[in-house]
């Protein structure tokens, strides 16, 4: 892909914060608490042998591609600990060393949320950590007298509920939410088909009768007083796509919206109403991405979402112009909208990034 002459050079090329952010507006950092990632993608469909491998799901070829993206973003917030979750394939291995992947299961998924929350109890901090789950694969509907619940899978390494390579909402929010909303402030992001289903954990209570089936508007609201310290994004109440130039479409997408092109006021809070504006933007402009569903923690629009003014992100203004695709090396990282107005970005100092042309 063709780059233009205008590069937003790292601060690792730039040698000081100050060249990076020199025609950016005034903006107070502050020190933030502590923040911790959990990424998990796994691109093949149900495994054999489990009730919905009758699904016949394609394999996808971007899932790995998306993961090293959004390392790359929760790699600007400073991490505490990360742990990516993913098969080896070439997208990823491109970018990211062998060592630092665990394998796409239900047991090592644990294990990462196990050894978050020893840091976190070990590790005491005035204010909640920030905790940022991400999920990228095949997402399916599961029928229940409750309302459908998701699932997604992973590579068997047993026996039993998630070992055999299917999780579901209630599995995923009793072993992976509940311990890590316990002690911070989550956010989750989904990147599957039918991923609104996410939302749906009513079989964590084992003794509740539903007598039908709740409307889908009141999946939120049930979500939101089982776990109102966690906000969500998730790509869509139906089938969600991805391409060779954008991988998924959502998290090409939401990494535009997170990494400015949301935060319109350019204070360096990235909140989920400005979150929601954006991808709502962003949908209208392109049919093939769906309208995804942002659901804040509590209920409060305006509970932020990204702290970049807490972060060590280097900060950028990318001028006006026309819609451009912002490159990490040689991969597209996401796609800037156009713009009649200077754009501000926060973006690791750990990639090269430029402008390029965008088809």
């Amino acid at each position: 892909m063709p780059h233009a002459v205008l590069s937003l050079l790292m601060l690792a090329a730039l040698g000081s914060t100050a060249r990076a952010a020199e025609d950016c507006p005034a903006i107070k950092r502050s020190e933030g608490p502590p923040v911790y990632a959990l990424l998990y993608g796994y691109p093949y469909g149900a495994p054999d042998g489990t009730s919905l491998a009758s699904e016949n799901l394609p394999d996808l070829a971007m899932v790995d591609d998306d993961l090293a993206h959004m390392t790359r973003m929760f790699e600007a917030l400073g991490p505490t600990q990360m742990r990516l979750h993913s098969e080896p394939g070439a997208h990823i291995l491109r970018r990211i060393s062998a060592f630092r992947l665990r394998p796409p299961t239900w047991r090592s998924l644990r294990q990462s949320v196990a050894e978050i929350v020893a840091d976190i109890d070990h590790h005491p901090s005035k204010a909640r950590p920030r905790i940022y789950i991400y999920i990228a694969g095949h997402g399916v509907q599961l029928p229940a007298k409750a309302g459908a619940r998701l699932a997604f899978f992973g590579r068997p390494d047993g026996a039993g509920p998630g070992y055999a390579g299917v999780i579901d909402s209630a599995l995923f929010a009793r072993h992976v939410l509940a311990p890590l909303a316990k002690r911070g402030e989550v956010h989750l992001i989904a990147d599957t088909c039918f991923s609104y289903t996410l939302l749906q954990i009513r079989a964590m209570k084992q003794t509740e009768r539903v007598v039908q089936p709740p409307p889908l508007e009141t999946y939120e609201i049930a979500f939101g007083e089982a776990f109102p310290e966690v906000g969500a994004h998730l790509a869509g109440r139906s089938v969600t796509f991805e391409g060779a130039e954008r991988g998924g479409l959502f998290s090409h997408a939401l990494r535009a919206a997170a990494s400015g092109v949301a935060d319109e006021d350019a204070d360096g809070v990235v909140t989920y109403a400005e979150m929601r504006k954006a991808l709502d933007g962003m949908a209208e402009d392109d049919a093939a991405l769906r309208p995804a569903e942002v659901v804040p923690p509590g209920g409060d629009a305006d509970a932020p979402f990204i702290r970049w003014d807490q972060s060590p992100a280097v900060r950028h203004c990318a001028p006006p112009g026309a819609a451009a695709a912002l490159i990490d090396g040689v991969d597209r990282f996401t796609t800037l909208p156009a713009r009649a107005e200077p754009l501000t970005l926060w973006l690791s100092p750990f990639g090269r990034f430029t402008l390029g042309d965008e088809p």
